[in-house]
């Protein structure tokens, strides 16, 4: 009950009490006159005991509609928060399955006739003749363009997973296994530009190639990563799909 209640109750009941001694008090006096006295005063305070019923009746139904109120408004939070959340790990669950396929195609090491044309034909265009040839000649160095251009080509998978990795640690408690993932995709282009440029090939070309079983770091930090992901996910994607 709120304090301006508590006072108008207060003060009905002073009143009360005032002309309940003040009908004592004439009733002793003229005992013949009670009838017209009670009726008297019960005239007077019939419109200020109406007023304070309705004002405490209207206090009362705003103090419990303000309860109901904060009772909805805390559950569309929660709906809300929980909508949020189900849309962020519905994108990053397909973010990171797309990063994973897409490193797989760029770290493909078999390069088919039309792609080198394709790459020996942009390399041409980009630094002339003689570096599309020795590109040509190559191949080691061919596979090292090949990487960087499928790198390039899928540039928007690394881009939107970037996107979604500060959102995810706000909203999942870590960044980490994003931030995995990007790095393994970093590091793969970074072989690539070494690779391409004839540079030093030694323990980079196993980064750059995939083989997929237990001696691929990039392939099994990439599955690690994911599971990760899915531990964090798959709780909030479960639960909203069941409910």
């Amino acid at each position: 009950m709120s304090d301006f209640v508590k006072v108008l109750l207060i003060v009905t009941l002073t009143i009360l009490g005032a002309y309940g001694t003040a009908l004592l008090i004439s009733v002793s006096n003229s005992p013949e006159n009670f009838e017209h006295i009670a009726s008297g005063i019960g005239v007077f305070l019939l419109p200020f005991a109406t007023l304070t019923a309705a004002l405490v009746g209207v206090k009362w139904f705003q103090e419990i509609k303000g309860a109901v109120d904060l009772q909805i408004a805390s559950a569309h939070k929660k709906d809300k928060k929980k909508e949020l959340q189900f849309e962020l790990a519905n994108q990053v669950i397909d973010a990171v399955y797309e990063a994973q396929n897409k490193l797989q195609e760029i770290r493909s090491p078999a390069v088919m006739e039309g792609e080198r044309e394709t790459i020996i034909n942009q390399i041409r265009e980009q630094e002339g003749e003689q570096a599309a040839n020795e590109i040509n000649n190559n191949g080691m160095r061919l596979h090292g363009a090949a990487g960087y251009f499928r790198w390039n080509e899928n540039r928007e998978t690394y881009l939107e997973l970037q996107r979604l990795k500060k959102k995810f640690g706000f909203i999942f408690g870590s960044e980490e296994p994003i931030e995995t993932i990007l790095h393994q995709w970093r590091s793969v282009r970074a072989a690539a530009i070494v690779i391409a440029q004839g540079g030093q090939v030694e323990n980079l070309e196993w980064r750059l190639w995939e083989v997929g079983n237990d001696d691929d770091e990039v392939y099994q930090t990439m599955n690690a990563a994911i599971t990760q992901v899915e531990e964090l996910c798959g709780p909030v994607l479960r639960d909203t799909i069941s409910n």
